[in-house]
């Protein structure tokens, strides 16, 4: 018991002793030191002097470097204390740290342990994270307020919490009249339920959603904006929010709108352009798949020449103009389309063949309304080319292709035509776009060459010059003649470069044939549209700008007489600038086109050449001898030089040279030459007679007259004989019986009275004529049909027999 009560004793002794120890030790200075010491707050104490006298761990670790040296060496340290007077209590300051920026909170505070000492005891806090967090958070709000979209912040409920300032700039709203309000304060109406259905599915399978939208302003004005909405998630994957982020983009779609009309429409009409009128079409075709559709492609006549006279700002207000006449003469179904400059394009249904041609010409006549411009009338024709479906396609662009195809075959026709598209003018088509390029390529590679067709006088037995006629020597197929090609380059730019080319070539020719002593002129055609281009006169004038004049003077220009020169007073200005060059200037085919008075008055030409369709049948029909003459007797009453083409037999070379016309060409004299064969035959054949043996051919004009209408009779029963032949020609007997009737009716009535010597033959042809007329009005029984035929072979053998028995006598 006592030792018990002894043992408990000792250890409440020794438990005294350690709490006297304890009390010792926490009031001891190493119990306070140890404490700063193990703090992480860097602690330091500087004395009045600025020397460190305390520092802990916590302190050393700021400034600690990465090899180790001694803090108070570093740089940190001197920035540090630099710093630390000059910010008070609580500051926080940025120290570069081995190139770290950290930020220090500084705790400062000075206490006296003697009057004459004292101490300055400095904390240091680490809050570079916190300061990094709220520098990042200061720019995130920064960029949020300032951002130049719309942002908006609502919570899971669609209430806002926050918007920038450039929401209320779009809205109109102030910030403090939408925190707290529900989002749909913008919605404008004009989205159904299905729209924001589809949009928060995208939300909430994709925590994203983006697109056009229309919302309403505090004006209640709405506006279009590019809305994006993504969602903020919480640490559970949670959404706790959602951000909006949208632009204005009301002025994008005005530019779109405008785009949109450019795309679609044409700037001067309005009306839709080609890229419309094919969707337009096709939507058309869709709904009116039952029906027939007619596809119109409509070009006003020569509307260029307008343009190029008054400019394209009045063009185009007279192409305002004809779309407003077109206008009113469309079906309320029909569409129609501008396509560029002067074409217009519509659609419609197709009824019947008279509704549809008194609908087409009913806008012709539209177009045609007299314009006037500066005083001056216009009446402008269009021509219109035109496809049906189903009974062409229901390909859209080939329908509209095949309408301008159609259109094409109009001009050709002469303008102011309607034309259909058939399959047969398809191909026709392409073959021309073939050959076309073909020429353009034979063009590039020098392919053509010419070829000299001499021309005779039978007086003066003399070559007198030649025509130059192109050959294309084709790689493949070898010569190949100008009527296998010229058409498919007719009236085209084409057309121009090819004359160009054959002028710049005539000129080498007249030099290699000086070259061989042989001074003749050459004649080349000039096509009208090369005549009228402005370029003509310029291109000449700088091809014989080192060329001297005795070359220039063996040359002769050519116009076509049987093609339309649309500007005469032009022609003439151009055509006399060739003869102040020196030029020589023709007229080729005259008499086979409508204006031969108004060439051989108006345009300064040097000589006529009569068409070889009047000489070639000038001894066969009396009607195209009378014009051969009339041609002769005109071009001497203007003074002008002749020449007749197509001579190909003794028998008209004697006549043309009774009837006036001296100079011949045609294959008698000399079939087209290459230039050697040609300066061979220039050689050997120059100051050479030519002995034609004309001059016992015909004695005087009326045997000539007698001989072609004897040869007109004799073709008329051979064609009566021929009736009952398929390819029997109708119009051809209409053309010869009319020809030699009326010939017979004045001419040979006349003959039959005052020639005697020519009665015989006459009265044959009276009874043939006879004979004729009663096969014609079928005044003959169907058994005596060869009866009368068989007369009528007596009848012309009798009348060629007395014709050569008085040709003979005056010979």
């Amino acid at each position: 018991m006592l030792f018990s009560t002894g043992l408990i004793f000792i250890m409440f002794l020794l438990c005294l002793i350690c709490y006297r120890e304890r009390v010792k030790f926490i009031r001891s200075r190493d119990f306070y030191s140890n404490i700063l010491i193990s703090l992480k707050i860097g602690v330091v104490v500087f004395d009045g002097k600025g020397e460190i006298v305390f520092k802990n761990e916590g302190f050393e670790r700021v400034f600690k470097s990465k090899d180790g040296e001694n803090f108070e060496l570093s740089d940190s340290f001197k920035e540090f204390k630099g710093k630390i007077n000059r910010v008070g209590d609580k500051d926080v300051i940025k120290i570069d740290v081995n190139g770290i920026d950290k930020y220090l909170m500084v705790n400062k505070h000075k206490f006296n342990f003697h009057p004459y000492i004292n101490f300055h005891v400095i904390s240091l806090l680490d809050v570079t994270e916190s300061e990094i967090i709220k520098d990042k958070f200061s720019l995130s709000y920064e960029i949020f307020k300032n951002n130049i979209s719309g942002l908006v912040i609502t919570d899971t409920d669609g209430i806002i919490l926050d918007v920038n300032d450039y929401f209320t700039k779009i809205t109109g709203y102030k910030r403090d009249e939408v925190i707290g309000k529900k989002i749909g304060i913008l919605k404008s109406g004009m989205h159904d339920a299905s729209f924001y259905q589809y949009m928060w599915e995208s939300i909430n399978n994709t925590g994203k959603w983006e697109g056009e939208i229309w919302n309403k302003k505090k004006s209640y004005d709405l506006y279009p904006e590019y809305l994006s909405i993504f969602t903020l998630y919480d640490e559970d994957g949670k959404p706790k929010n959602y951000i909006g982020s949208f632009v204005d983009i009301s002025n994008i779609k005005k530019y779109e709108e405008k785009l949109e009309s450019l795309a679609y429409y044409n700037e001067i009409t309005k009306l839709p352009n080609k890229k419309f009128f094919i969707l337009k079409l096709k939507n058309f075709i869709v709904e009116h798949r039952d029906k027939n559709i007619a596809i119109c492609y409509l070009d006003v006549d020569n509307f260029k020449r307008f343009m190029d006279k008054y400019g394209s700002e009045i063009a185009n207000n007279v192409i305002y103009q004809f779309s407003n006449r077109i206008l009113p003469h469309l079906k309320s179904t029909d569409i129609i389309a501008h396509f560029d400059e002067d074409i217009f394009v519509f659609a419609t249904i197709y009824e019947d063949q008279k509704t549809f041609e008194e609908y087409l010409e009913k806008i012709q006549w539209a177009i045609y309304r007299t314009i006037t411009v500066d005083g001056e009338s216009w009446n402008f024709t269009s021509s219109i080319g035109v496809t049906i479906y189903p009974e062409d396609n229901d390909i859209v662009d080939e329908l509209i292709r095949h309408s301008q195809q159609a259109l094409f075959n109009a001009k050709l026709k002469g303008k102011n035509k309607i034309s259909y598209y058939d399959i047969i003018m398809s191909r026709q088509l392409a073959i021309r776009r073939e050959k076309y390029q073909a020429i353009e390529e034979g063009l590039k590679n020098d392919e053509f060459i010419l070829y000299l067709q001499p021309k005779y006088n039978v007086v003066k037995n003399i070559v007198e010059g030649a025509e130059v006629l192109v050959r294309w020597n084709h790689p493949v197929v070898g010569i190949i003649t100008p009527g296998e090609f010229i058409p498919y380059i007719y009236n085209s730019d084409l057309e121009i470069a090819f004359d160009y080319y054959i002028f710049d070539k005539a000129l080498k020719y007249i030099e290699i044939l000086k070259e061989n002593g042989i001074n003749t002129k050459l004649s080349i055609n000039i096509s009208p549209k090369a005549l009228l281009n402005d370029n003509l006169v310029e291109h000449i004038r700088k091809n014989i700008k080192d060329i001297s004049n005795d070359i220039i003077n063996c040359l002769e220009i050519e116009i076509i007489e049987s093609t339309s020169i649309d500007n005469l007073e032009k022609a003439n200005s151009i055509l006399n600038e060739f003869s102040k060059l020196g030029f020589g200037i023709s007229v080729d085919d005259f008499g086979t086109g409508y204006a031969s008075l108004d060439y051989i008055k108006s345009l300064p030409i040097d000589t006529v050449k009569i068409d070889r369709v009047f000489v070639m049948d000038m001894l066969n029909d009396p009607t195209d001898l009378n014009i051969t003459e009339v041609v002769i007797l005109l071009a001497k009453a203007f003074n002008k030089n002749i020449i007749a083409e197509g001579v190909e037999n003794l028998e008209t070379a004697s006549a043309l040279q009774k009837l006036g016309c001296e100079v011949l060409q045609g294959y008698l004299i000399s079939k087209p030459l290459n230039i050697d064969d040609f300066i061979r035959y220039m050689k050997y054949q120059q100051g050479v007679k030519i002995n034609l043996s004309i001059e016992h051919y015909f004695s005087n004009k009326e045997e000539i007259e007698m001989y072609a209408a004897v040869n007109s009779f004799k073709n008329l029963v051979k064609l009566e004989n021929e009736k009952d032949r398929k390819d029997f020609n109708q119009n051809y007997y209409d053309k010869v019986y009319f020809n030699s009737i009326s010939w017979l009716r004045n001419r040979g009535v006349s003959f039959f009275e005052k020639k005697t010597v020519y009665k015989s033959t006459i009265d044959k042809m009276i009874k043939i004529r006879e004979v004729i007329d009663k096969i014609n009005k079928k005044d003959v029984p169907a058994n005596m049909y060869s009866i009368y035929l068989e007369e009528l072979r007596h009848l012309v053998v009798h009348m060629e027999n007395s014709f050569n028995e008085v040709w003979k006598k005056d010979v």
